[in-house]
């Protein structure tokens, strides 16, 4: 083995990498030591400096604990010498700048304040204030820190001790730490780069001279040379190896020539029988061609290596090309194959020339010179292969089946339409059955063996006269169809309707040949219909007429009253409590109790008279042929009307559950036409909410009053969204009083002061609001007034502690969005939550208990205040009342009115107070109107009061002009 000189014999320039492994290995180390080095400094400035933080603050804490243990006695005998002498012994520390002793109202009972010293000169370096500043500000580390330690006796206040320490010799300490870590990790950088530095000349000297060996060997082709072994470790290892390899190469190059020779020997020798061969296969292509030709079929000849194509000239007639128009490439074909067959084709052709199938026969649709399509048999052969197999040349042909696809297509169309969804029977001219399809044994039950060769009528069902028949051959024979309705019987005796049309089929001359009958079972179809026109008239849970079916009858009812002259009666009835059923047991007990009434009603009412339902739980009867005298005619209904109110009070069983449900009535009177059926209905349920209104489980009458209080509503309605868009609304405040006499907030009462009427009070509209749905409108300007006016309070050092409560109404409370409503609010006018407070009352509790209590510890979380409004008056849970997040419980005016004179609301208005302090609630009274109310008040506990007794609501102006005199004169009281 020859080996090849080291590099110092090779005086060929080297090319150095663009990238080394000595700078690798340099970057890997530096890293390394970069990043150990930096976390060995930053963790360890990290625990030096906690550790002089927690030591130091534990250092002030014990000192001000001493401090506040010796100060005892000072602040129990508010000895301020002693306190101060206390404090004068703190100079000894060089750290303390001020301290001060406190009673426990906050006075300082002494204080001392002390010079701030200046670093020793002891320190090899003391900074200034600027840089030490800057350093505690990036370590969170302010300037001076004060520690406050409370001071107690027994568990009992008396003061706290409060004392200002410098940090400064802190951050001096931690900035000398911090450079003497500094120091270090230069120094270990420094030794740690010489290191690397000796490491890698180390690592790299036999690299490099293996690297250079192998390129003198690449470069000049001498594979019998070898690379000279230095060392047996890894190196060593991959020099043996890399010699092997060249031994290996030597060999292969060797064989490689001597195989070369041969094959330039097998060329030549085939080349020769190649050309002996083409002229054979030109003479035997000219014969194939012209036998195809004479067939009639088009001929294309494929170059697959070239990917060229020649076409015949009749593959070209078939397009709709001259023999003359050349088509060179095999592309412009694959351009014309239709687009839903291209994918179609392209796979056919690739499994055939990959050998996945045998044959290559492909049916699809090319596009002619003139745009049409035809379709295209495509078959093919590969007639040439290299010495691989792979295929090299293509002949095929094309035969147009477009008329065959034709013929196919209508073959099919007859077959889906023969077995559609229709009953097709063919008969001969005679009438006997031919042919049947699946839809005629689906719906006759006959099967095509059963039916074939009998006539139609085996379906007979023999409820059509003779005289039937003989029209449908007289229209046969006439007009050469017939189309109708036929009652026919099925196999099992059913009978069922079904639409025929039988059409004659004729041939050349006119004859008749053939019948063909269609039908449809129409059964399906009748029944509905039938069912649709009762839906339309009748109700579908209680079978009784509905609206449009009463109509209808009332209509009738008033000529008929007309013509008689006698009166009639509309009797409007309305379930009570109908919804807490559903809510409480659901709709299908709901559905039982409404199919139960509608029974008990029909029963109650006369012969021709009507009892409809409306819906949900609303029925109507109507009575005809009463008395033609209004009284007796009243007498009468007002009879049926007691003894539907008997029937309906008695006990339902509905399944396992016994139910007890009552109606309110309401009746309408009407002779003739004098009024519209339309106003008779609204007529009768006016006298319907009368009814409940008057406690429910009792009829009434109508009464023209009625009818006009209903339109002073509807035009206040109208009227109250006109002032919600016009901002007619004001708001009023009363003031709330604390047992000091000092003015606490107030509570803001909404005025609608309107253009024409003046000041309406809210007792006449708020009620309207609440139906309507518009006092979620105008609880949202509320929210936001009352936030814009604590703004204003808050600006004022006067009032800045004033609270402000409003009214929220069920509806605008229940609603999803109303927290967000609230703390929208607050954000948008940046004022203090505390200082707003929400009154509910406490029939909001009864529903939504869940969500109202969810809501409530949204917006309590926040610091919004809750107060109960009304407390006693309504029916709330006190196993809720404990749930809910409330700070104040409102004693109502009712118990307050009379609290001097009954004893009973004495009773009422101490068990509110008593409860609300133990459940940690504020107490405030409302009503309040003389000063014996607010004794007794007074000395019952309850600490928050409101009324005309210290003032009316007030506009803002004058409420803020009476708290300014109350001000100016704090031992008045707050009297308007």
């Amino acid at each position: 083995m020859n080996t090849y000189p080291t590099n110092e014999m090779d005086t060929t320039p080297r090319l150095q990498p663009k990238k080394s492994i000595r700078g690798e290995i340099r970057h890997l180390v530096l890293i390394t030591v970069l990043t150990s080095l930096s976390l060995t400094f930053i963790f360890g400035a990290i625990y030096k400096i906690n550790n002089e933080k927690q030591a130091v603050h534990s250092e002030l804490e014990t000192l001000a604990k001493i401090t506040a243990l010796n100060s005892q006695s000072s602040l129990v005998f508010n000895d301020a010498r002693a306190a101060q002498e206390i404090l004068q012994s703190l100079s000894a520390r060089a750290d303390v700048l001020d301290a001060q002793v406190l009673r426990v109202d906050g006075t300082v009972l002494a204080k001392k304040k002390f010079e701030k010293q200046t670093l020793s000169n002891d320190y090899l370096f003391v900074p200034n204030d600027a840089l030490l500043s800057q350093l505690g500000n990036f370590l969170g580390i302010s300037p001076s820190t004060y520690v406050t330690e409370h001071v107690t006796l027994k568990n009992t206040p008396l003061g706290n001790i409060s004392i200002r320490f410098d940090t400064s010799i802190v951050l001096h300490e931690i900035l000398i730490t911090l450079g003497i870590s500094l120091i270090i990790t230069v120094v270990a950088l420094l030794l740690s780069l010489l290191l690397m530095r000796r490491l890698i000349d180390h690592m790299m000297t036999p690299i490099n001279l293996l690297i250079n060996s192998a390129k003198d060997i690449a470069k000049k082709g001498m594979y019998g040379l070898r690379v000279k072994k230095i060392g047996d470790d890894e190196l060593g290892i991959f020099t043996d190896q890399f010699n092997r390899m060249l031994e290996e190469i030597e060999k292969r190059d060797q064989a490689l020539l001597s195989k070369n020779e041969q094959l330039e020997e097998e060329v030549a020798r085939r080349t020769q029988a190649l050309k002996e061969n083409i002229e054979e296969l030109k003479n035997s292509e000219f014969r194939w061609k012209f036998a195809i030709e004479g067939a009639g079929d088009g001929v294309w000849d494929w170059n697959i290596a070239t990917d060229e194509a020649q076409y015949s000239k009749r593959w070209k007639e078939m397009l709709g090309y001259d023999e003359n128009e050349l088509l060179p490439t095999n592309q412009e074909w694959a351009d014309r194959v239709h687009h839903d067959d291209v994918a179609y084709v392209k796979q056919t052709m690739q499994d055939y020339l990959e050998g996945k199938t045998a044959l290559y026969v492909v049916e699809y649709r090319l596009k002619c010179k003139d745009n049409r399509y035809k379709w295209i048999l495509g078959r093919g052969m590969i007639v040439s292969r290299d010495d691989q197999g792979n295929p090299l040349r293509m002949i095929g042909t094309h035969t147009d089946i477009t008329e065959r696809k034709k013929i196919e297509q209508q073959l099919r169309i007859a077959a889906t339409a023969f077995e559609s969804q229709e009953g097709i029977v063919v008969t001969n001219e005679n009438f006997n059955i031919l042919r049947v399809n699946q839809a005629f044994i689906d719906i006759t039950g006959y099967e095509a063996e059963e039916a074939t060769g009998k006539k139609p009528n085996i379906l007979k069902s023999g409820r059509q006269s003779g005289e039937f028949y003989r029209n449908i051959y007289t229209s046969l024979r006439e007009t050469g169809s017939w189309s109708g309705e036929i009652i026919n019987r099925r196999k099992n005796g059913e009978i069922y309707p079904e639409h025929l049309t039988i059409t004659a089929v004729k041939d050349a001359d006119g004859q008749t040949t053939n019948y063909v009958g269609m039908f449809t079972d129409i059964s399906v179809a009748k029944a509905a219909s039938e069912r649709i026109e009762n839906l339309a008239f009748f109700d579908p849970l209680t079978n009784l007429p509905n609206r449009r079916l009463f109509s209808d009858r009332l209509t009738q009812a008033l000529v008929n009253s007309t013509r008689s002259g006698n009166y009639g009666a509309l009797v409007f009835l309305d379930l009570d409590h109908f919804k807490s059923l559903n809510d409480t047991l659901g709709h299908d007990y709901g559905d039982m109790l409404l199919k139960q009434v509608a029974l008990r009603l029909s029963n109650c009412v006369r012969e021709g008279d009507s009892v409809a339902r409306l819906g949900g739980d609303e029925f109507v009867l109507l009575v005809e042929n009463l008395s033609a005298n209004d009284v007796e005619a009243a007498h009468q209904i007002e009879a049926i009307g007691d003894k539907i109110l008997m029937s309906l009070n008695q006990p339902y069983q509905l399944q396992s559950h016994e139910y007890l449900s009552t109606p309110s009535i309401g009746i309408s009177l009407f002779n003739g036409h004098q009024e519209s059926s339309e106003d008779l209905l609204k007529h009768a349920d006016i006298a319907m909410y009368q009814a409940k209104k008057a406690g429910r489980n009792t009829l009434r009458f109508f009464d023209p009053l009625m009818q006009e209080t209903i339109n002073m509503r509807v035009d206040l309605e109208r009227e109250l969204k006109k002032a919600i868009e016009q901002k007619q609304f004001e708001l009023y405040y009363q003031v709330q009083m604390n047992s000091a006499g000092q003015p606490s907030g107030a509570e803001a009462l909404i005025r609608w002061r309107h253009p024409e009427r003046g000041i309406i009070s809210p007792i006449q509209f708020i009620p309207v609001a609440e139906e309507t749905g518009l006092i979620t409108q105008i609880g949202e300007w509320v929210l936001n007034q009352a936030c814009l006016q604590l703004q204003a309070w808050q600006l004022d050092q006067a009032s800045k502690d004033f609270s402000l409560a409003i009214n929220v109404s069920a509806k605008q409370f229940l609603q999803p969005d109303f927290a967000n409503q609230v703390k929208n609010s607050i954000r948008s006018f940046h004022i203090d939550n505390t200082k707003l407070k929400l009154e509910l009352t406490e029939s909001m509790l009864i529903d939504n208990i869940e969500y109202v209590i969810h809501t409530m510890n949204t917006l309590g979380e926040i610091g919004i205040q809750f107060s109960l409004d009304d407390f006693g008056t309504g029916y709330s849970s006190l196993q809720y009342l404990k749930m809910l997040p409330l700070s104040q419980l409102k004693i109502d005016q009712s118990f307050v009115r009379d609290l001097a004179t009954d004893n009973s609301n004495k009773t009422i208005v101490l068990t509110i107070i008593t409860m609300a302090h133990s459940l940690g609630l504020n107490v405030i009274a409302e009503g309040v109107e003389t000063d014996e109310q607010l004794q007794l008040l007074n000395a019952h506990g309850c600490g928050n009061y409101q009324g005309y007794y210290f003032s009316e609501p007030l506009s803002i102006n004058e409420f803020n002009h009476q708290y300014m005199q109350f001000k100016n004169n704090p031992h008045s009281t707050f009297l308007h």
